[in-house]
């Protein structure tokens, strides 16, 4: 009878919405990110995520630390994957890594949904092309899972309760109406207590926009590739960096085929 009442409720929402009806996706919740393992991001999640879906959580992420490893994949050295602790897997490779493993080795595909993070710090406007977070997130929505990369874009990454508790809610929406297929959502959630929520496009800032040259103890020159720290400067109306320096969460749907279709290369076949 609750179930049949159910789904009865969600017929009767999705025709006041005009949504079509869904039901919740079977299959695991993989969990990765891209600060490692034991980041105090992925742990409080994971921990969220756990007491609401029990079983059906398993996180597969990098042994260390990873970020700005984009999506790159380890072909030239052996993935190592241990069992840390039931459902917890520690994997020495790259974000996508995680995820290529974990859904076509570890679940054979049976997964509902990937989630990625929560990433200690922003992943706003051109970065998104750097960040393993994002990049995990794409990777699965390229295998045909939805999946969403959440991240805390606060000066300090310290109090995660309400990027997880937005993440929650997320969650429970995408696994009740599935994104199309390719795509992935990358959440951005400001510091503070956020304002509301705002669907965004990307905006156009760059986070490797100083080259820092020194000198090691013999004289030779080293560099170091250096952002440039919290975005503080507004960009054009509609973007995540916008939406995040307004105090709202930013939720900006990105594809995974990197295709452009509205690009005219007529004239190079001439």
């Amino acid at each position: 009878m609750e179930r049949k009442g159910l789904r009865a409720r969600n017929r009767a929402q999705g025709a006041r919405k005009g949504e079509r009806e869904t039901y919740p996706r079977r299959g695991s919740i993989l969990i990765t990110n891209d600060d490692g393992i034991s980041a105090p991001g992925l742990v409080e999640l994971e921990r969220a995520l756990r007491k609401r879906y029990g079983g059906r959580i398993v996180t597969v992420a990098p042994a260390f630390q990873s970020t700005a490893t984009s999506r790159s994949i380890s072909l030239l050295k052996a993935l190592r994957c241990d069992e840390i602790a039931p459902g917890r897997y520690a994997v020495e490779g790259t974000p996508v890594d995680c995820v290529l493993w974990g859904i076509r080795f570890l679940l054979k595909g049976d997964a509902a949904l990937v989630i990625s993070g929560i990433n200690h710090g922003p992943n706003l406007g051109h970065d998104i092309a750097y960040s393993g977070t994002v990049s995990a997130a794409l990777e699965a929505a390229r295998l045909g899972i939805p999946a969403l990369a959440a991240s805390l874009a606060a000066e300090k990454a310290e109090d995660f309760s309400e990027a997880v508790g937005y993440t929650m809610k997320f969650v429970r929406r995408l696994l009740r109406r599935p994104l199309p297929e390719g795509v992935a959502v990358s959440v951005n959630v400001p510091g503070g207590i956020p304002k509301g929520v705002r669907v965004t496009r990307p905006g156009n800032a760059m986070f490797a926009n100083k080259i820092l040259e020194r000198r090691d103890p013999f004289g030779r020159p080293y560099y170091w590739l250096a952002g440039g720290g919290r975005v503080r400067k507004r960009h054009e109306p509609g973007t995540d960096i916008n939406a995040v320096l307004d105090g709202y969460i930013s939720v900006t749907p990105l594809d995974s085929d990197l295709f452009a279709p509205y690009t005219d290369l007529n004239f190079l076949e001439e």
